[in-house]
């Protein structure tokens, strides 16, 4: 089962205030045109990772880059524990798919694409 992630920074409010890092979760097995079009929904919104930023009006320290760093890294760690404890065992686990047939599955993290932000 290919798991694809990605992310980009959005305004989550309606005043421009307020911003998140939505992560999506996709199925590889999806066909590519039904994948990326809205209308299908085929992708989810896995979590939502933290923007830092620095409100003052003076330069940003120096260690706040690597701070922004480690929490995505620990937020990542986080929230893809349940897929790294599940390949560390590998086991499939069986899946309900078309037509009420049930497969084994082992899922697999194929690729992140992100959109980072400047540091």
């Amino acid at each position: 089962l290919v798991i694809m992630l990605s992310s980009d920074q959005t305004i989550v409010s309606g005043n421009g205030r307020h911003k998140a890092w939505p992560l999506y979760i996709k199925l590889g097995n999806i066909p590519m045109e039904y994948r990326n079009t809205e209308k299908f929904h085929a992708s989810r919104v896995l979590a939502y990772l933290p923007v830092i930023e620095w409100k003052s009006s003076t330069s940003p320290p120096s260690w706040l880059a690597t701070a922004r760093i480690a929490i995505f890294h620990h937020c990542q760690s986080l929230i893809l524990k349940p897929l790294k404890r599940l390949d560390d065992r590998h086991q499939a686990f069986m899946l309900k798919g078309p037509y009420g047939q049930t497969y084994p599955c082992i899922p697999a993290l194929a690729c992140y694409i992100a959109d980072l932000p400047e540091q």
